[in-house]
């Protein structure tokens, strides 16, 4: 095709581009890698790119739910409210909700249940309770729930021939919903060490009990060498609750209730910047040390 020689060359451009059918619209603009929103992550659970899918909780939440338990003397009158003819015990304990894969979610609740504390279910709680009526109450609170690590504390109180009170401890990994043990976040080879650390509590809380029962005169018939066998050893390591602050290890004396007064203090707190040294280097504690602001070193 020829052009007429005063053709504008301004128009040029613009012919060529339609003879040739393409168009002058503009491709959008890329955006700034500044500008590209990143995924907004739950403040419960993070999915996993992985293969695997897997479900990362950082917590939970868990919803109380209560249970009455009464028992009534068969010959009873039904109006009667004496202890004698009716009882009745109150129980509150922990349900999970909320988390996004429902096999994660079972599993750990199978972890802090009621048979996972005390052996028993609910039901199976309830048919004893028609054999010896002696529970009160039980109730629950939650010590820790951050960074993948969930422990909570159930405390139970109950009458028989005397009053006592009864406590059992959940530590679960939320990140696998299963319980914590002591090989899960420690050095094998740092076990007896940490006994170590524990036991130096309880020989101390045995002094000062043993220093308050020669003040008392009401105590000079209680026998000293009852603490002589008490000792913190890895056995013991299992009972454990984790806080905000560190580890508290728990010891059961298990003194008679005629001398249960004469029990020391039982818990025995570490703070996490004393056990850093003996986590594990995939240890589920490491988070929660990063919290605390301090870092592992392998």
């Amino acid at each position: 095709m020829k052009f007429p020689t005063k053709f504008p060359t301004r128009l040029l451009p613009i012919v060529l581009l339609a003879l040739m059918g393409c168009s002058t619209t503009k491709a959008e603009p890329k955006p700034e890698p500044s500008a590209i929103a990143s995924p907004i992550a739950s403040p419960i659970a993070e999915k996993s790119t992985s293969p695997l899918n897997i479900i990362t909780l950082n917590n939970v939440t868990l919803i109380p739910k209560t249970a009455t338990f009464t028992w009534r003397r068969p010959d009873s009158d039904p109006k009667s409210t004496s202890r004698a003819d009716r009882r009745e015990a109150n129980l509150r304990y922990p349900i999970v909700t909320g988390v996004e894969n429902p096999e994660m979610q079972s599993k750990i609740q199978t972890s802090i249940d009621l048979k996972s504390a005390f052996g028993k279910s609910l039901e199976e709680m309830e048919a004893e309770y028609q054999e010896n009526h002696w529970m009160e109450n039980l109730d629950y609170k939650v010590d820790f729930n951050d960074r993948g690590l969930l422990s909570l504390t159930y405390i139970g109180y109950g009458v028989g021939a005397y009053p006592s009170e009864f406590v059992r401890s959940r530590s679960v990994n939320l990140r696998t919903g299963a319980i914590l043990r002591p090989h899960d976040l420690f050095k094998t080879e740092s076990l007896g060490a940490i006994a170590l650390m524990v036991d130096r509590q309880l020989q101390q809380a045995i002094q000062t009990k043993v220093s308050e029962l020669d003040k008392d005169e009401n105590a000079k018939d209680i026998d000293r060498a009852i603490f002589r066998a008490h000792r913190f050893r890895i056995k013991n390591l299992n009972d454990f609750t984790l806080t905000p602050k560190g580890i508290i290890f728990h010891y059961r004396f298990g003194f008679p209730h005629v001398i249960l007064a004469a029990e020391p203090q039982s818990d025995y707190l570490i703070p996490y910047a004393q056990l850093k040294s003996q986590f594990k280097p995939n240890s589920p504690l490491l988070e929660v040390s990063a919290k605390m602001g301090f870092e592992f070193k392998s």
